[in-house]
């Protein structure tokens, strides 16, 4: 049990110019190696294409993976993320680091 790690996250946040959004999330961690993240972002009229005011909304995934590179703890990370966005086809995002 101590390799697996689970963390769940609320959010709200009160817009002056558009809707409100309620937020929720979860991630599952394994070890130090691998991050599997989920995640919701609500808004009033989500799935309305004329009263939506927002292009992020509804779900969003994504994943870290860290390998230990050489002695003296540097790390390799690399991580993917995926947002969906309307009009839009959704949101993609990579990234690579390196922790010395």
């Amino acid at each position: 049990i101590e390799d697996h790690f689970l963390t769940l996250a609320a959010n709200f946040t009160s817009n002056s110019f558009t809707q409100d959004q309620i937020g929720a999330g979860v991630e599952y961690k394994f070890k130090s190696y691998l991050s599997l993240r989920g995640g919701y972002n609500y808004e009033a009229a989500i799935l309305s294409s004329t009263d939506k005011e927002t292009a992020n909304a509804g779900p969003a995934a994504g994943f870290s993976f860290e390998v230990p590179f050489g002695k003296g703890g540097t790390v390799l990370g690399i991580d993917y993320s995926w947002r969906a966005a309307n009009p839009f086809s959704g949101t993609h995002s990579f990234g690579v680091r390196i922790n010395l």
